[in-house]
This record gives structure tokens, sequence and C-alpha cells, in this order.
């Protein structure tokens, strides 16, 4: 529940009858409160005896004046005595109870409503003064006293010059009628003495009025600072008030998960003192062996926000060629890279042309060559192929018809078989073979085969894309 703002003081005046004095402020125990009495002659004391009945927003004092009810003429104050004491212990990670956070803070708040209500009734000197409450309630009861003191002689003087007047005209009364004129004489000095004491009367109690006035003014004037000071106790207490509100809305919120905000558990390395304050136990450099601090190498930095930044073209390794597109060359040798998007060159990335590096030796030279990975046929930093190549041509021609001219000279033998008949009717007939050779043939006459081929200069290349090759040095 809220706790609205409520005079932390019930002052009553005595009437012979009453007993039971009620207030409408909050407190929690009878031990919160003071019973304040003023006799009728202003003497202010502390009383006892009495007994409280608390409620919910304020209570009952029952009080006996010395076992009667309080007179007539007696004052009689009841005031919060709040014990400026904060006895809630909230554990981290722990789940809070809202009563008890709403009691603290209602018991806060009536402690600020106290010390507003004593604000109020109390002399409240600027900033920049050197004098103290003390000095300037002195400086007020002197004025008051100093106010008296000169209309007490005043009225004294005035009483005095009455007397001399009313003694001086019984003195006149019975005198002769010779001294008649010194009479007179004497009545007119009275008077005129009357008149001045008179005068000094009125001066001096004009001069205690004013001396009031002043007094009343200073005082005014500290009440309005003591009211603005009340006002901006009232403001603490309202923006505490919203703090409890939050701390309420915050006691429903539970523990955080993957989907939703909340309270988090402390984990390892990491504490809450009992004030509340979270401390970090100190992580070491990190080795192979354990987590650690990690400090960012060449071309990582950290930046005031704790974003990890990399600059590429620092972080890249040295000794490795690699096609950048956009790459513009300067610098000192007109062979440094300005990579794309910055208008200076890195003297320590440079062109692969197979110039000098600047530190003695000479870069790869890959203008118009690929890379191709080493092997025992191709050791490392060989170079060789060709952009194109040529074809040679061989085979066989069609069959060619020869003359007998043109066959080789030569001559065929073969074998010849025939019929001869022996004897009379008694006879056989007999075969008989014989060998012949045919007449030669051939001249040796010599005979061409043609043969038609063209060849030309064919591309080895694949299809491609020209990027220059740039290499950090280091």
């Amino acid at each position: 529940m809220t706790m609205p703002y409520s005079p932390s003081r019930a002052v009553y005046e005595g009437n012979d009858a009453a007993t039971r004095f009620p207030f409408g402020f909050k407190v929690w125990d009878a031990s919160q409160l003071v019973v304040t009495l003023t006799s009728p002659d202003g003497a202010t004391t502390e009383a006892s005896g009495w007994t409280a009945d608390i409620g919910a927003s304020g209570g009952e004092i029952v009080y006996r004046h010395e076992a009667a009810p309080l007179p007539a003429g007696w004052k009689l104050a009841v005031t919060r005595n709040m014990p400026f004491t904060q006895e809630v212990n909230l554990v981290s990670a722990s789940r809070f109870d809202p009563q008890v956070i709403e009691d603290a803070l209602d018991q806060a708040t009536a402690e600020r409503q106290q010390v507003k209500e004593m604000l109020v009734r109390a002399v409240i000197l600027p900033a920049t003064s050197s004098e103290t409450p003390q000095d300037v309630v002195q400086a007020v009861y002197a004025a008051r006293d100093e106010a008296q003191n000169a209309g007490s002689a005043a009225q004294a003087a005035k009483t005095a010059a009455g007397q001399s007047a009313a003694q001086a005209a019984a003195s006149a009364a019975g005198a002769s009628a010779a001294i008649a004129a010194a009479t007179a004489t004497a009545v007119t000095a009275a008077t005129a003495q009357a008149d001045r004491a008179q005068s000094a009367a009125n001066a001096a109690e004009a001069a205690a009025e004013a001396a009031a006035d002043d007094a009343r003014q200073a005082v005014a004037a500290e009440i309005g600072k003591a009211s603005s000071e009340a006002d901006r106790a009232q403001s603490e207490a309202d923006r505490a008030q919203m703090e409890a509100n939050r701390a309420q809305s915050l006691a429903n919120v539970g523990p955080a998960d993957a989907d939703k905000l909340g309270f988090v558990k402390i984990g390892k390395g990491i504490a809450v003192t009992e004030e509340g304050t979270i401390s970090v136990t100190p992580i070491d450099v990190a080795t192979p062996e354990k987590a650690g601090i990690v400090k960012p190498g060449t071309g990582t930095i950290i930046t005031g926000e704790g974003e990890l930044s990399v600059s590429y073209w620092d972080a890249f390794p040295p000794f490795v060629p690699i096609p950048v597109w956009g790459v513009k060359f300067g610098g000192s040798d007109g062979r440094r890279a300005i990579m794309p998007g910055e208008t200076s060159a890195r003297e320590d990335w440079i062109l692969c042309d197979g110039g000098n590096n600047g530190k003695g030796d000479a870069v790869p030279n890959l203008t118009g060559r690929a890379l191709l990975g080493a092997s025992i046929s191709y050791v490392a930093g060989t170079t060789g192929g060709s952009a194109n190549h040529n074809h040679t041509v061989s085979g066989s021609v069609g069959a060619t018809t020869l003359t007998t001219e043109q066959l080789a000279y030569h001559a065929h033998y073969y074998t010849g078989v025939y019929e001869r008949y022996t004897g009379d009717s008694g006879g056989f007939l007999e075969y008989l073979a014989t060998g012949a050779t045919t007449g030669a043939a051939g001249a040796n006459y010599a005979h061409t085969h043609s043969l038609s081929a063209a060849t030309n200069t064919v591309t080895n290349l694949m299809p491609y894309y020209a990027l220059n090759f740039v290499i950090k040095i280091i």
C-alpha cells in the first residue's frame, strides 16, 4: 500500500474532561511515539504513564494528568519518535518479500515526515550564514527582553511623573497665594517632564514593536525556508515511493531466462558484498593451460566501448600472395599497395612482380601467371608453362594403284603339265610336268604419296579474370 503525507504531530488543549487524544499518522509501535506536556507558565516536559492504542493509519493516546483529565491551560502534543535505523537485510539472488520492502519504505517515509514536521518548527539559517540557530534565538529573545525592559521603564517613568504632578498639585493647594506662581511653575515643569517621559515610553514601545516585527519577519523567513526544505523532503519521499514501486515490480520479476529479463545469479569469480557492491576476482593473463585476459594482437584493437575491431591488412599473415580486387599502387617505389577504401600506400604490401622487396630479396613474379602446387616434378620457386602451343602432324595416306612400270623388275616361275600316250592297244596314258618362267616385267619406277595438313598456334588459357597479386613483407 502507499503512504500519503500526514503531519507527524497532534496538539490538544486541556479542558478538564478529555483523557483520550487521537493521532492520524502511522506508527508501528508505541516506542515510536512521544507525548509532550506544556504547563500554563510555558514549561515543557515529556509526559509519562500514558498508553497507546495503535491502528492501521493512526491511533489514540490515553493519558490522565495526576489521575485526572488534562486541566484547562495545559497543552498536550503527540509526535513521532522513529528510531532512524534500517533493520531489513536483503540477500542477493534470493526472493524478496514485498511486505518487508513495503514496511521498510513506509518507515523511511515516516522518518522523513517526522523530520519535515520538526523543520516547520525549526529556525533554518541561509547556507552562507556564519550564525548558529542558537545565536538567532538568543538575539530574538534579547530583542524581546530589551523591548519589555524599555516598556517597563517608560511605564515607571510615566507613573513617577504622574505622582510628581499630583504631589505638586497638592502642595500648590495648601500653599499660600504668594507661592502660587512658583507652584504653577513647578506644575508646568512636572507636566513637561511627564510629557517627556511619555514620549520616551512611546519611543521605547515603538522600538519594541519594530524589534518584534523584525523578529517576526526573521522567523517567517526561516519558516519559509523550512517549508521549502519540507517540500524538498516531500519530493524525496515521492521519489522513494517510486523506488518502492519499482522494487515491488522487481520483486515479481523472477529469475532471468533465455526468453525474458529477470534476476541473474552471480557466477564464478563475481561476488556481492553486504553493502551491495559487486566485486570481481582479478583475472590473470591467459596461458595454454587456463583461461584469462588476452591481449589483442597485431591488427586488432579494443575501442573505448569495449568493441573488438580488426584491421584486416594489418592482421593478415605475411609471405602469402593474394589477389586483391581494386588495389592501386604508389608509395616509395610505385609498387606499394593502396588497398581498396584507403588513400595511402602500405609500405609492407608490395606487388608480386619479381622485383626487390626493399629488404634485399625478390618477391614472387606472378604477373601473367597462375599458381601451381609444388611437387618433385615442379620444385617450389620454379616457373614454366606457356600461354600458347603448336601441333605436329603425323599419320598414314590412303591406297595407291601402281602401274607396271612402277613395279620392281621381276619374273614369275610356273610349272606346266601335259599328256603322252604310249603303246598300241595295250598302251597307257602318261602325264608329264615341266617348269618354265614368264617373261620379266617392271621397271622400278619411283612413285609418291600425297598428304595435306595445316597447323597453327593455339592458346592454352582457360577463361580468366586478371587481378593483381600482392604480398605482405616484414
